[in-house]
């Protein structure tokens, strides 16, 4: 069932407005990012699994969720709070600030911890250690040499299958969403962490696969007879309205 089969929408009458408002957001975005670059030393709020830091493993007498801790901890999202072992026992992967160190940053976890004992009840610290990056610098560079590999290979693929300029389009498409992504995340400080990676990747696979589903319909409208005649703003907006749910 389609909810658009008679669709007539006029997507590129548009595009200029889309223009505007695309290249508005991508300044902000770029603009965030180096004020960040700036400010905290990286264009995006890198996490714990890319920094490394410090882990604090906590037992409770009562019974705690996650969410009860992180609210002790006064709602920081920098902390990654995650069930280990027994029941109520949690470990709390936490950043360590420049110039800081690891027993200063359990004293602190433990300190807010004890405050919030009405609520939590009592509790122990089982142990505390120095944890590395889970993304290691060198794992990220590869990740970026990948993504940069998968943009050649989507390039080649898409001028064998369409034609070479749609390739350069939908690579253009794809870094264009992923810019406006980071440049959010970068906006609002979001703490990138490996779930945040994994989003990131899903809107790359569905940016490319949306813009492969409308190349290959515009290549069938102009495969059909007179196609290739046809006004090209017309065919283009009969191919993505033809392609709506």
């Amino acid at each position: 069932m389609r909810f658009f089969k008679d669709a007539k929408f006029k997507f590129l009458e548009g595009r200029r407005k889309a223009y505007v408002v695309s290249a508005t957001v991508l300044v902000i975005g770029i603009g965030a990012m180096v004020v960040n670059l700036f400010s905290m030393g990286s264009a995006v709020n890198y996490g714990v699994d890319f920094t490394g830091g410090t882990l604090v493993q906590v037992e409770f007498a009562e019974v705690t969720t996650a969410a009860d801790v992180r609210e002790a901890l006064g709602g920081d999202l920098s902390y990654t709070i995650t069930a280990f072992g027994g029941d109520n026992e949690y470990t709390i992967r936490a950043p360590i600030g420049e110039g800081q160190e690891t027993d200063a940053v359990s004293r602190e976890i433990s300190e807010m911890l004890t405050a919030a004992s009405a609520e939590l009840g009592d509790f122990q610290i089982l142990r505390t250690e120095s944890v590395g990056a889970i993304i290691g610098e060198e794992l990220t560079q590869q990740a970026a040499l990948a993504i940069l590999f998968s943009f050649f290979a989507t390039l080649v693929y898409i001028a064998f299958r369409f034609e070479f300029r749609f390739g350069l389009a939908s690579i253009a498409a794809t870094v264009h969403d992923i810019l406006i992504t980071l440049g959010f995340l970068a906006l609002f400080r979001v703490e990138i962490s490996l779930p945040t990676v994994a989003a990131v990747l899903t809107i790359v696979g569905y940016s490319l696969n949306d813009t492969i589903v409308v190349f290959d319909r515009i290549r069938e409208n102009l495969n059909k007879k007179g196609g290739r005649r046809e006004d090209r703003i017309k065919l283009i907006n009969r191919s993505i309205n033809e392609v709506l749910p």
